[in-house]
């Protein structure tokens, strides 16, 4: 988490590919996103440049990620989070709620509001 929380800072931009791919590897390729050897090489692969994972990976042990994640990770807990993955949604009228697991996404679409019928890949969300 610490990568991600560093990427963060450097290039935010590209969070979400880096953690599409440390999905991919962990799930499909069964590789250990944990080790510094995995994950430096996604984040080459996703920033396309030895160089900047280097940078990332430096920032990463500074404490500028450090205190990122542990700031991230105490808003998690005040938000009720207990697990992962685990979402905080705001509807229209202001209200805030957390769900979490996959198969609170039916509740959470309900709580927003959003209509299903728009979005085929949601008629399957309980």
């Amino acid at each position: 988490m610490r990568s991600v929380c560093a990427l963060s800072l450097v290039k935010p931009e590209k969070v979400d590919d880096y953690m599409t791919a440390l999905y991919k590897r962990f799930w499909i390729d069964l590789e250990p996103v944990s080790k510094p050897e995995v994950f430096g090489k996604v984040l080459a692969e996703v920033l396309s440049s030895k160089e900047d994972a280097k940078k990332v990976l430096q920032k990463m042990s500074g404490a500028e990620a450090k205190d990122l994640l542990k700031a991230n990770t105490d808003e998690a807990f005040e938000s009720g989070s207990f697990g992962a993955p685990w979402f905080e949604a705001e509807n229209e009228k202001g209200e805030k709620h957390g769900f979490w697991g996959i198969n609170h996404l039916g509740l959470m679409i309900e709580f927003l509001d959003l209509d299903r019928q728009k979005d085929r890949s949601l008629r399957s969300a309980l």
